[in-house]
């Protein structure tokens, strides 16, 4: 549509249930239908706070949308995490076992700042009509606003406390593996149509030098057992983060984290993880080289993925 003067006439669309309203200008003639009085108050647009890439935006809250917890609208994981800071930004999502944390560049940040939105908001995002995307945010009136120089998106601004994911992410793991994500994918694929027989589709993976072995049984009615060949790469290279002059720490910064898993009466290199987390992990990535790290103790059972190389 063209646009034309908004103080005189617009077209205002809404889904109140979601907290969405999209705005833009309309070449309607005046009548009383489309009459301004008749519309609901403009959104006061709230102070600049950044700006991102359309795509890089829209492609990371889908692949964050994978990992919601869609059970409930009223927890604060059915929601995504913007985590917005000079140093480095990420988008983060969880369901309470996985969590997916992936670093977006962010331009021109006013200040540090973390918002809440619902994924539901992506459809609209993909509206947009450029690729570049300002943020602004309206705290007195809770307020998220998308923008280009033609449309603007407002969103409610969600008044969750999101849980402190850095303080869950090990800082050293135990077992650290290089592994062919393709091939991964083939076995958990393969198995698909067993798991849907079983009550659970719970997975034992033992790692040894060179094989990942995969065992997935029902009791008293089949035993399906894989090898998947690995590279255990040296622990002590674990190195992929932005640390700060106060920080002597060294995490990760995205990837995405399992947790937590069954270890019980199970030998070290040996652990169980549940097929779904294990597939839609290694699928969220787009790499065909993927490295897999594994911390086993009495307070954190963690799984950790990612792309990149932990060197």
């Amino acid at each position: 549509m063209q646009a034309t003067n908004l103080e005189t006439y617009i077209s205002f669309k809404s889904n109140i249930a979601d907290g969405v309203y999209k705005i833009y200008g309309t070449n309607l003639e005046p009548n009383t239908e489309h009459a301004l009085t008749n519309f609901p108050s403009l959104p006061v647009i709230g102070d600049y706070l950044c700006s991102v890439n359309r795509t890089e935006l829209i492609n990371s809250l889908e692949n964050a949308e994978t990992f919601t917890n869609n059970s409930t609208t009223m927890s604060p994981l059915y929601h995504i995490l913007l985590d917005l800071k000079t140093t480095q930004s990420n988008i983060v999502a969880s369901n309470d076992n996985v969590l997916k944390i992936m670093s977006i560049p962010i331009y021109k940040l006013k200040e540090n700042n973390q918002l809440l939105i619902s994924p539901k908001i992506i459809s609209y995002l993909k509206g947009l009509d450029s690729e570049s995307i300002q943020i602004h945010i309206n705290k007195e009136q809770m307020q998220i606003m998308f923008s280009t120089d033609n449309v603007k998106i407002m969103t409610k601004m969600k008044d969750y406390r999101y849980p402190n994911y850095n303080d869950i992410i090990p800082s050293q793991f135990k077992y650290q593996i290089q592994f062919n994500q393709s091939e991964l994918n083939k076995i958990l694929s393969d198995l698909k149509p067993y798991i849907k027989q079983a009550d659970s589709d719970a997975l034992n993976i033992t790692i040894n030098t060179d094989t990942f072995n995969i065992n997935f049984s029902i009791i008293n009615v089949l035993e399906k057992n894989y090898t998947l060949a690995i590279e255990t790469l040296d622990v002590s290279k674990l190195d992929l983060s932005v640390i700060s002059p106060r920080d002597t720490i060294k995490k990760p910064t995205s990837g995405v984290l399992i947790m937590p898993f069954e270890s019980i009466d199970l030998p070290n290199n040996m652990f169980r993880i549940k097929h779904s987390y294990l597939l839609n992990s290694i699928n969220s990535f787009d790499s065909e080289i993927l490295y897999l790290c594994l911390q086993k103790n009495y307070k954190n059972n963690t799984i950790y993925i990612n792309k990149i190389p932990l060197i």
